[in-house]
């Protein structure tokens, strides 16, 4: 005699279920269903490619960031990497459903290796699988507080290896160049060493292998040039420099001319009145 629909119902659960040790055995959860690939619009309001955050707040500030950029990325010409400035670097993903602007931040200028980013994003740290190696801040009277505590701590969380601060109005930075390098989760402060035969207080970059240093005359940031045996400076100041450097041979060498006829002028009246003494004398005797 066949089985009746109820009993054959309950050997498919039974079949489904299973029993171990008397307790009915569950199958899997299904697996979950893949990411949805997020539209344009989507990424845009999860991760703008422009944030509130403050850029520079003053042509000295400018000028620091446009050097620092141009001098890593002159001295790491032939390294696969990445020198930005002003480039929006987000450090936490959101889920598609949550509202946006995920948490970013907009170094002044930053360094990460080993990288070559697509020229239409910005960093996302969990597509990209690192923090920048170097990240440096031209601290002002808007930020310096943010930089030297916020950020500070920030970095340092994200593994940052190192982290810089430049002041270049003054006030903010005593002294005005300080650097960290991270050392078992937390921020070192980077010794610095006067050294007058350069006109700098130099410190070292793990992460770049060469010196910045704060100019002793004028306190200004530079980056110590190898190859050259010099600071580094961009071709249209290094023409500057140059310029200003012939000019200045100049003035001293027409100062030292004038200074060349003056004694020639005076050792000649000197001559011409040790004559008139001589004639006196004479005279005299005579």
């Amino acid at each position: 005699m066949g089985d009746s629909p109820a009993s054959a119902i309950g050997m498919g659960l039974s079949a489904a279920y299973g029993h171990q040790g008397g307790k009915p055995m569950r199958l899997p959860p299904p697996a979950p269903a893949p990411p949805r690939a997020l539209g344009r619009a989507e990424l845009d309001a999860l991760y703008p490619l422009e944030t509130d955050e403050p850029m520079a707040s003053s042509l000295s500030h400018g000028r620091a960031m446009q050097y620092a950029q141009l001098a890593m990325s002159y001295h790491l010409r032939d390294v696969e990497c990445l020198v930005a400035a002003d480039y929006i670097f987000y450090y936490r993903e959101l889920p598609p459903e949550a509202p946006g602007p995920a948490p970013s931040v907009t170094p002044d200028v930053m360094v990460v290796l080993d990288f070559t980013p697509p020229w239409d994003t910005s960093y996302r740290l969990w597509e990209v699988g690192k923090a920048p190696d170097l990240v440096m801040e031209m601290s002002s009277r808007a930020t310096h507080r943010q930089d030297q505590f916020h950020k500070h701590h920030l970095y340092a969380e994200l593994g940052i290896r190192e982290y810089w601060l430049h002041d270049p109005h003054g006030g903010y930075l005593e002294p005005r160049l300080e650097g960290w390098r991270l050392e078992e989760g937390l921020y070192r402060p980077i010794a610095g060493e006067l050294q007058p035969e350069l006109g700098a207080e130099t410190f070292y970059s793990e992460v770049l292998d060469t010196h910045w240093g704060r100019l002793l005359d004028t306190e200004e940031l530079r980056l110590w040039d190898e190859e050259r045996g010099n600071w580094f400076l961009p071709p249209a100041e290094s023409e500057a420099d140059r310029l200003q450097q012939t000019r200045r041979a100049d003035r001293e060498a027409r100062r030292a001319d004038r200074e060349a006829q003056a004694r020639a002028e005076l050792e000649q009246e000197v001559a011409k009145l040790r004559a008139q003494l001589k004639g006196f004398s004479e005279s005299e005797e005579s």
